[in-house]
Protein backbone atom coordinates (compact mmCIF):
# COMPACT_ATOMS: atom_id res chain seq x y z
CA UNK A 1 0.00 0.00 0.00
CA UNK A 2 1.66 3.18 -0.74
CA UNK A 3 0.47 6.35 1.10
CA UNK A 4 0.90 9.85 0.40
CA UNK A 5 0.91 12.01 3.19
CA UNK A 6 1.40 15.85 2.99
CA UNK A 7 -0.71 18.84 1.51
CA UNK A 8 -1.21 18.55 -2.52
CA UNK A 9 -0.47 22.17 -3.56
CA UNK A 10 -3.22 21.72 -6.13
CA UNK A 11 -2.06 18.84 -7.67
CA UNK A 12 -4.13 16.12 -6.24
CA UNK A 13 -6.96 15.78 -8.96
CA UNK A 14 -3.83 14.88 -11.43
CA UNK A 15 -2.16 13.00 -9.14
CA UNK A 16 -6.17 10.59 -8.66
CA UNK A 17 -5.97 10.72 -12.38
CA UNK A 18 -2.66 8.93 -12.72
CA UNK A 19 -2.72 6.99 -10.15
CA UNK A 20 -6.00 5.39 -11.72
CA UNK A 21 -4.82 5.21 -15.11
CA UNK A 22 -1.79 3.17 -13.85
CA UNK A 23 -4.64 0.80 -12.39
CA UNK A 24 -3.63 1.87 -8.31
CA UNK A 25 -6.39 3.24 -6.73
CA UNK A 26 -7.21 0.25 -4.73
CA UNK A 27 -3.17 0.19 -3.82
CA UNK A 28 -2.84 4.44 -3.09
CA UNK A 29 -4.46 6.28 0.10
CA UNK A 30 -4.38 9.89 -0.29
CA UNK A 31 -4.05 11.50 3.32
CA UNK A 32 -3.47 15.19 3.15
CA UNK A 33 -1.76 16.59 5.70
CA UNK A 34 -1.45 14.19 9.02
CA UNK A 35 -0.60 16.45 12.21
CA UNK A 36 0.34 15.26 15.94
CA UNK A 37 -0.06 11.77 16.98
CA UNK A 38 -1.86 10.83 13.52
CA UNK A 39 1.65 11.31 11.82
CA UNK A 40 3.84 9.68 14.29
CA UNK A 41 1.35 6.74 14.01
CA UNK A 42 1.33 6.62 10.30
CA UNK A 43 5.46 6.93 10.06
CA UNK A 44 5.60 4.49 12.93
CA UNK A 45 3.48 2.02 10.61
CA UNK A 46 5.53 2.76 7.43
CA UNK A 47 7.94 0.38 5.94
CA UNK A 48 9.86 2.82 4.40
CA UNK A 49 9.43 6.74 4.45
CA UNK A 50 10.78 8.32 0.81
CA UNK A 51 11.10 12.00 0.38
CA UNK A 52 11.65 12.51 -3.32
CA UNK A 53 12.04 16.18 -2.72
CA UNK A 54 13.27 18.69 -5.51
CA UNK A 55 14.66 21.13 -2.61
CA UNK A 56 14.69 20.59 1.25
CA UNK A 57 16.64 23.23 3.58
CA UNK A 58 15.95 20.98 6.75
CA UNK A 59 13.31 18.52 6.52
CA UNK A 60 11.77 17.98 10.02
CA UNK A 61 9.19 15.22 8.73
CA UNK A 62 12.57 13.38 7.50
CA UNK A 63 14.04 13.59 11.00
CA UNK A 64 10.89 12.38 12.86
CA UNK A 65 10.88 9.40 10.41
CA UNK A 66 14.50 8.32 11.33
CA UNK A 67 13.87 9.06 14.90
CA UNK A 68 11.28 6.62 15.18
CA UNK A 69 13.05 4.26 13.37
CA UNK A 70 11.73 3.91 9.51
CA UNK A 71 14.63 3.27 6.90
CA UNK A 72 14.47 6.53 4.35
CA UNK A 73 14.26 6.54 0.77
CA UNK A 74 15.39 10.58 -0.31
CA UNK A 75 17.12 12.18 -2.94
CA UNK A 76 19.88 14.27 -3.59
CA UNK A 77 17.80 17.42 -3.47
CA UNK A 78 17.04 16.60 0.20
CA UNK A 79 20.46 17.99 1.24
CA UNK A 80 20.63 15.11 3.97
CA UNK A 81 23.94 13.38 2.84
CA UNK A 82 24.09 12.10 6.47
CA UNK A 83 21.43 8.77 5.20
CA UNK A 84 23.70 7.73 3.28
CA UNK A 85 27.14 8.32 5.75
CA UNK A 86 24.98 6.76 8.47
CA UNK A 87 23.36 3.65 6.16
CA UNK A 88 20.36 4.93 7.24
CA UNK A 89 18.32 4.99 4.09
CA UNK A 90 19.26 5.08 0.06
CA UNK A 91 19.59 8.63 -1.46
CA UNK A 92 18.99 8.91 -5.69
CA UNK A 93 18.82 10.93 -8.11
CA UNK A 94 15.19 12.17 -8.85
CA UNK A 95 14.35 10.00 -11.91
CA UNK A 96 11.31 7.74 -10.94
CA UNK A 97 13.30 4.52 -11.98
CA UNK A 98 16.11 5.51 -9.11
CA UNK A 99 13.14 6.09 -6.71
CA UNK A 100 11.21 3.04 -7.57
CA UNK A 101 14.53 0.91 -7.50
CA UNK A 102 15.50 1.78 -3.72
CA UNK A 103 12.26 1.63 -2.84
CA UNK A 104 11.88 -1.82 -4.21
CA UNK A 105 15.37 -2.61 -2.83
CA UNK A 106 14.16 -1.66 0.80
CA UNK A 107 10.79 -3.60 1.08
CA UNK A 108 12.31 -6.60 -0.51
CA UNK A 109 15.48 -6.68 2.01
CA UNK A 110 13.42 -6.52 5.26
CA UNK A 111 16.71 -7.26 7.63
CA UNK A 112 18.47 -4.61 5.74
CA UNK A 113 16.11 -1.78 6.27
CA UNK A 114 15.65 -2.67 10.11
CA UNK A 115 19.35 -2.24 10.39
CA UNK A 116 18.46 1.23 8.51
CA UNK A 117 16.52 2.10 10.69
CA UNK A 118 18.55 1.34 13.38
CA UNK A 119 20.98 3.41 12.01
CA UNK A 120 18.57 5.81 11.75
CA UNK A 121 18.01 6.18 15.12
CA UNK A 122 21.47 6.26 16.00
CA UNK A 123 22.58 9.26 13.99
CA UNK A 124 19.42 11.35 15.20
CA UNK A 125 20.24 10.49 18.59
CA UNK A 126 24.25 10.87 18.64
CA UNK A 127 23.78 14.58 16.09
CA UNK A 128 20.07 15.55 16.27
CA UNK A 129 18.62 15.54 19.83
CA UNK A 130 18.25 19.31 21.57
CA UNK A 131 21.09 18.02 24.60
CA UNK A 132 23.79 17.23 21.71
CA UNK A 133 22.47 20.39 19.49
CA UNK A 134 23.35 22.55 22.71
CA UNK A 135 26.56 20.33 23.92
CA UNK A 136 27.84 21.25 20.54
CA UNK A 137 27.10 24.93 20.76
CA UNK A 138 28.44 25.44 23.88
CA UNK A 139 32.06 23.41 22.84
CA UNK A 140 31.73 25.98 19.71
CA UNK A 141 31.74 28.75 22.06
CA UNK A 142 34.20 27.64 24.43
CA UNK A 143 36.89 26.87 21.30
CA UNK A 144 36.06 30.86 19.77
CA UNK A 145 36.04 32.36 23.31
CA UNK A 146 37.65 30.83 25.52
CA UNK A 147 35.82 30.96 28.24
CA UNK A 148 34.72 27.72 29.95
CA UNK A 149 31.20 27.37 30.25
CA UNK A 150 29.32 24.37 32.33
CA UNK A 151 26.41 22.67 30.30
CA UNK A 152 23.63 20.89 32.69
CA UNK A 153 21.34 19.07 30.70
Amino acid sequence: MLVVVGPDEGARADFERRIADYGLADRTLLTGPLYGEDKICAMRDASVFCLPSRQEGFSVALLEALQLGVPVAITKECHFPEVGEFGAGLITSLHPSEIADALITMLRDKDGSIAMGKQGQQMVKDNFLWQEIARRAVAAYQRRSGIDLKLEI
